[in-house]
């Protein structure tokens, strides 16, 4: 029960949504390893319960050597009452375009009245995560499309890392939306357009109230009427992680010549990897500005508020000791070690002050009102100087609820640039928390994270939790997508 205690009292989000320990206690019943419960359950239980408070940053992972991860071989998404195949491995007896009509014996809309936000993250159609609850079944009904249906078992395919794909390509011609630069292929497309003829077309409209920047064509543009070049020498840049600084500089550098001559650039980040500092953005970030900037005006010096309770001080000190250790026989060890000798000792400190206000409270929800303190988190680019270069007049930045936190900060980063806008769908919403704490359970062989900071605006409820970092041109999910770039497609005919 120590995670449901650390999401109870020392996990600033949790603080926002979390339920109770008889919540937790129910929704973790059968997820106690000590009651010899499997790994397989306990993962499944306890991610379901990280769902109900909501916060992508948290995590749990097993360190079972004879445990392995495994997939069932397809992501879906759900628009209304429908929920599609979007992606799939052909081991996964699905294809992309499918309509996935019920999981077990239970049709879509009870499923999501059933469980709710308690297993899909999120309550939003096509920002829900159905990854959960199909786990918990072992059969779904299919429907193709051609007026057939079949009943199709839920694989257990091992789990494999992807290798983020980091690309660069002019589209001079309109062959790479055969072939979308997501990897569906042609032969898959093929396939299932035979399949979605009865789906639904998408009208390219704007939510009401909000104003676009340039305008969209409108209704769904017939393939025999898209010209023959997309846009005079147009760079397509795909960016799927920031993780590697020399990758993303090496990528930048090999096409400097390109991106200086084209008119226009189209940034895909729709399944940009949490991981990543500004540092990787640097490369990119002449290509984006308006005009030379300092580093600290794109990312500014944030308020956050700091969960300083006495586990947190503890595990975050632990955390501190083994940077010092690991920073031993480096070339820059003495600074690393004086640096975090400084956190520890602020550390102490700032947890004393939580302890000595906590004491003046008996309730505990009162004491919980004194467990952050406020503190100036500095910009990641302070002090550096971005120079704007000769590219593109227009950049479009393609976003998803796939885009995770080093991409969506990027998005948020550039978004008021005049030269910029966000295409697609608003993102996964994960910049609201920071200063994330590891726990390694050795009797339970699991590890658990979360975050203990959070931003002024999120502890006000304003943050990006729920909704993301915002588009200019938002683009609802349709089944066609299952088949068809349809995003790119209208990054291509975008006009401003």
């Amino acid at each position: 029960m120590d995670i449901c205690r650390t999401l109870q009292e020392d996990c600033p989000a949790g603080l926002v949504r979390y339920g109770g320990m008889n919540e937790c206690g129910f929704s973790l019943a059968k997820a106690s390893r000590d009651a010899k419960a499997g790994m397989e359950d306990f993962l499944i239980s306890t991610r379901q319960f990280l769902a109900t408070v909501g916060d992508r940053n948290c995590e749990v992972l097993s360190l079972d050597p004879s445990y392995s991860e495994w997939d069932t071989g397809f992501v879906c998404r759900r628009t209304g009452d429908h929920l599609y195949v979007t992606e799939a491995d052909p081991a996964s007896g699905v294809a992309p375009g499918e309509e996935i009509f019920a999981v077990g014996d239970e049709r879509i809309p009870d499923l999501r009245k059933k469980f709710g936000q308690n297993i899909f993250w999120e309550n939003t159609d096509e920002r829900e995560d159905w990854d959960l609850l199909l786990r918990m079944y072992d059969t779904m009904e299919i429907f193709p499309g051609d007026g057939t249906a079949r009943k199709v078992p839920i694989c257990h395919l091992p789990k494999e890392k992807k290798e983020p794909v980091l690309s660069f390509q002019i589209l001079d011609d309109i062959d790479g939306l055969a072939k979308s630069p997501l990897g569906k292929t042609e032969s898959v497309g093929q396939v299932q357009e035979r399949k979605i003829q009865e789906g639904q077309k998408p009208k390219g409209q704007m939510p009401e109230g909000q104003k676009p920047k340039g305008q969209m064509p409108e209704g769904q543009i017939p393939e025999k009427q898209l010209p023959e070049k997309p846009h005079p020498q147009t760079a397509y840049l795909r960016i799927d992680s920031f993780a590697d600084a020399e990758k993303v500089a090496a990528l930048i550098q090999a096409h400097e010549d390109e991106l200086a001559s084209a008119s226009r650039l189209i940034l895909d980040l729709r399944r940009t990897e949490a991981e990543g500092e500004a540092e990787s953005f640097l490369p990119l970030l002449p290509y984006l500005i308006d005009a030379s900037v300092s580093g600290d005006e794109l990312f500014p010096a944030r308020t956050i508020f700091t969960s300083y309770t006495k586990q947190n001080a503890k595990r975050r000190i632990a955390q501190l000791e083994a940077v010092k250790e690991a920073a031993l026989g480096q070339e820059d060890s003495e600074d690393v070690i004086s640096y975090a000798d400084q956190l520890i000792e602020e550390t102490r400190e700032k947890a004393g002050i939580v302890q000595a206000l906590r004491k003046t409270k008996e309730k505990l929800h009162e004491r919980k009102q004194f467990n952050e303190i406020e503190e100036s988190e500095e910009s990641p680019l302070e002090g550096v100087w971005i120079e704007k270069k000769a590219g593109p007049s227009q950049v479009l930045i393609l976003t998803d609820v796939s885009c995770r936190l080093a991409g969506e900060a990027l998005a948020n980063a550039v978004r008021g640039q005049k030269r910029v806008s966000l295409i697609g769908r608003p993102t996964a919403g994960m910049l609201d928390y920071t200063n994330r704490i590891t726990i390694d359970y050795d009797d339970i062989q699991a590890r658990f994270s979360y975050p203990i900071s959070r931003t002024k605006e999120a502890r006000e409820q304003k943050g990006f939790a729920f909704q993301g970092v915002p588009v200019d041109v938002y683009l609802p999910f349709t089944r066609e997508e299952c088949t068809k770039d349809l995003i790119l497609e209208a990054a291509l005919h975008f006009t401003n």
